[in-house]
Formats: structure tokens, sequence, C-alpha cells
């Protein structure tokens, strides 16, 4: 991420990072270290189908970074840590190689081992779990998607197996909602109570070996078959369909046909539930919830620059619906509360609760009046509000950068962000344009100039209709009520507006 320091005071020394285990987190790695030779099926045994043409990838010795966790709970109370695995072999889906071409699909594949806690017994049983991106807006970093956390824009494969590689399930997030439980080279499927059609399918893995006392690496494939079924409710289980005890996709006891499982084994893999979606829009609004979903879904085509010439924009601005979907926050429409000079703010974004997460709100009063331009410059605004509140949780030089610009404005919270948001002000204007090519009712034939009009939205001193002081010298002609007239236009789809009001629900 580039940013400029414009800072009206000298920078203090950036601070270091330091990470520490919990001491539950150091139960979990004692329990491992102590463990881990044993955590293996028995290689020929009725306890897992020998006949079938089950997935099992290769055995690799798996070393956790303990540094790198998430700490959840599953419905049932079963405490999880999921741990990043930094191994040499990663597997990957071959169609990631058309979803990144000239890249290596190896690095966007993230592989955890989640430790699930034994409620009776004082063990931390361990299921592999791999994510596999379908497409570049759906790369995630390791913060960014844990098993109870995929964001509602995640489009990709999430696989789910034992310790030693057996394949348990895959659940795969498409676009449109679309939802698959995939089970590989399966004939029955004993975890299904109401079965409705099958059909199989080939799917090659593909995985990357360094080649060991050289740069290169080896490119190996293995080509499985699976099988998906559907229920009397369709793809994705609901009441009825392809599920054990409406919430468990696997348990372990499945792993040998008699149902008693496998007690006398060192390794009993433990049962888990669907992974969790995390759910952005929390809009009612129809018309806001569709622009919003074409600004996340849409996020690679709002940085298109085709026709505008070289434009200076930062790369972290052009980037930002792309980061937007990588850290947890909400959006939703409500009645905002009057400001203190009686007017209602068109939206706000709150700073993150109690378990991290941040929540724009826009007013509904506001989307019930403006056109679909209006609100796009708005959801964009306060995406950049928040993607500033979590970078100032999680990056040490942006910290430092915004506490500069804290002081430079009378230490007011609210016009340090705007300050620094005029450094983004033509990314947004971008951002806006794209959205109007791509997807808005006037298919981005406004000018440009009128999009970077729009883009000074919001960017006010505290309080006041007063531009914030970092703006003034990017105002076009220093004509401010032209822009604030602008701005009103659309905020109300006025007569003089150029943008569309919208009725989503007719």
């Amino acid at each position: 991420m580039t940013l400029l320091f414009t800072s009206c005071v000298e920078e203090p020394e950036a601070p270091s990072l330091e990470l520490s285990e919990t001491p539950q987190l150091a139960q979990v790695r004692e329990w491992f270290e102590a463990n881990k030779t044993k955590l293996r099926l028995p290689e020929r045994s009725s306890n897992f189908r020998t006949e079938s043409q089950e997935l099992i990838l290769p055995f690799f010795e798996k070393e956790p970074d303990w540094d790198q966790f998430h700490h959840y709970f599953f419905p049932d109370g079963r405490e999880v840590f999921e741990v990043s695995l930094e191994n040499a072999t990663k597997y990957f889906p071959k169609s990631m190689l058309d979803s990144f071409p000239d890249r290596n699909p190896a690095d966007f594949v993230i592989q955890n081992i989640m430790f699930i806690k034994n409620l009776t017994d004082n063990r931390f049983d361990p299921l592999i779990a791999r994510y596999f991106p379908n497409n570049r807006n759906s790369e995630m970093d390791f913060n960014s998607i844990s098993y109870n956390a995929i964001n509602e824009f995640w489009e990709g494969k999430v696989d789910l197996l034992t310790y030693d590689e057996h394949h348990l399930v895959t659940f795969e997030f498409s676009p449109n909602d679309e939802r698959k439980v995939i089970f590989y080279g399966k004939d029955i499927l004993p975890n299904t109570r109401t079965q409705g059609d099958c059909y199989q399918i080939t799917r090659e893995v593909v995985y990357y070996t360094p080649i060991e006392g050289t740069f290169g690496i080896e490119i190996n494939t293995t080509t499985i078959t699976e099988t998906v079924c559907t229920g009397a409710a369709g793809e994705f289980p609901t009441a009825g369909t392809v599920y054990v005890d409406g919430t468990y996709y696997y348990d372990g006891s499945e792993l040998d046909p008699s149902g008693s499982g496998c007690g006398s084994c060192d390794y009993n893999p433990p049962s888990a539930p669907a992974p969790s979606e995390f759910i952005i829009n929390q809009l009612d609004n129809e018309c806001a919830e569709i622009i919003f979903i074409e600004l996340g879904k849409g996020a690679n085509k709002l940085t298109d620059l085709t026709g505008l010439g070289s434009l200076d924009i930062f790369p972290w601005m052009l980037d930002l619906f792309k980061k937007g979907g990588k850290f947890y926050y909400y959006i939703e429409d409500v009645n905002l509360p009057m400001n203190s000079n009686g007017t209602r703010p068109n939206a706000r974004t709150i700073t993150p609760d109690s378990e991290g997460y941040i929540t724009i709100q826009l007013d509904n009063s506001y989307i019930e009046n403006a056109t679909s331009l209006s609100i796009a410059r708005t959801i964009i605004h306060e995406t950049v509000h928040a993607y500033i509140m979590y970078l100032s949780k999680t990056n040490y030089e942006f910290v430092i950068e915004l506490n500069n610009y804290y002081i430079c404005h009378n230490n007011n919270v609210n016009d340090a962000h705007h300050g620094m948001m005029s450094q983004y002000l033509l990314g947004m204007a971008v951002s806006l344009y794209n959205w109007d090519k791509n997807f808005g009712p006037t298919s981005g034939n406004l000018g440009f100039d009128y999009y970077y009009k729009m883009g000074f939205g919001g960017l006010l001193k505290n309080g006041t209709s007063d531009p914030i002081s970092d703006i003034v010298p990017l105002i076009p002609n220093g004509d401010w009520d032209a822009i604030a007239t602008t701005l009103e236009n659309e905020a109300t789809a006025n007569s003089l507006a150029k943008g569309i009001k919208e009725n989503c629900n007719e």
C-alpha cells in the first residue's frame, strides 16, 4: 500500500508487533506435539472405504504456524482453534489455472488446521480446511477468511479433510448464491436423509512441490471422481436434504460402515458443521442492496481506467472493494438521528464493536429519495471510512499517518478521516464512474468531471457544511457552491439531477 506522508508533525518510529500465544493455544500446541505422530487412520481397515474412489491425497508432515490463528466456537459449543499451515505442498483444483493465468494459483490457496476441542476428553482433534478462490476478487489472506466467517462475496471451494488427507466433503460457494455440497467418489452417501438425483464428474487436482536443492518446482496431478447429489430442496441443504441431524455433514463414525466408529483408533476425526457465512449485507431497501452487491461483486470492474487517460491514483483506492470484502463489517439501513446542527446525515460508519465488526448505516429517508448515483457515491465514501477503521487496528504504518492527520485536525477523528480521504478523491471518482458505466442507469455518460464532483461528497468539517481544508486546493475553479449544488441535486433526485431515482420495489 502506498501513502502520501503529508504530515504537519514529525513521524514517530514505527512500533514493533509482538505476537504471543494465548494460554488455551499453548495447551493446543502442547497436545499436538505429543500426539501428532498418532493422527493417522489405519491404512488397511474397515474404518474407511478402500473400495471407493475416495480422494486420498499424499500425506505430508504438517507444521502449524502458531502465530496465526482464529479462535471461535461451533454452534454446539465446541471450541475451535484454526491455525495456519505453512507447508511446501499446496493442492488446488485445475480450474484455478484458468482463473489465475500467468500466476501461481498455489499462492492463493489457504490451508489451515482446525483443532476442535472434545467436549468430554482433554484432546483437540484436527481437521484440515483448504480454501480455493474462484477468481481474483475472492483472493484472501489468512486474516480475512476462516471456517466460521466466509463473506458473502467470496466464490470458491472449501475442502474439509482428515489430518492424513482423506477427503470428507467440499462446500462450493458460487455466484448468484448457489451452493453445492460435494462428496468424492462415494456411490452411497450415508449422510443423506432424502437423496435426489446424483451425477458424477471428474476433477483434476494439481499441486506444486519444490525440487529439493533448486529453485524449481515439480507439477503433479491427481484425477479423482466426485459425486454430487441433490435433495428435495435443491443443491444446498435445507430441511430434508444432504446433511446429518440438521447440522452436520460428516461424522467420524461414518468412516465405519457399521456406524460404531473406531474406538481403538488413535485418531477419530471429529464432526464439523458446514462453514459459516459472514453476511455483510443487511440492507432492506432493494435499490441500496442492488447497488451494494454491484459494487462488491463487480469490484474488479471498478479499477478500469480505459478512456480516462493517465490518472495518478493510489493503488489502494483502486483496490478498495477487493479489500473491502476482506474485513468484517456490516451495512444496513436505519433511521439515523439528527446532527447537532439540526440536519440528518445521509450515512455514518460506526467504530468496531466488541467483536471487531464495523457497521455502515445508510439513512432510510436518504436512500428512499436519492438517485442511484448518489447512493453508490455514499456507499463508496462510507466503505473508505470502514477500511480506514480496519487499517487503524491492523497496520502500523497507516496508524502513524492517520495519527498525523488527527493532530493536524485538532484531534477530531472525523476530520482526520476526511483529511486522509482527500488523497483518494480521484480514486473514489473513478470507482463511481466505473460503477455507473457497468451497472448504472446512465451508463457512465455523464462526463468524468461530474463523477469527480460527486467524489467530494461528505468531505466536510465535522458538524458543518464547509469543505475540509485538505480538499480546498482540489476543488475545480475553487467553486464549492457548484459541487454542493450537484450533491444536493443527486441526494434529493430533483429535476436538475443527472442521475436517476429508481424504484426497485415496483
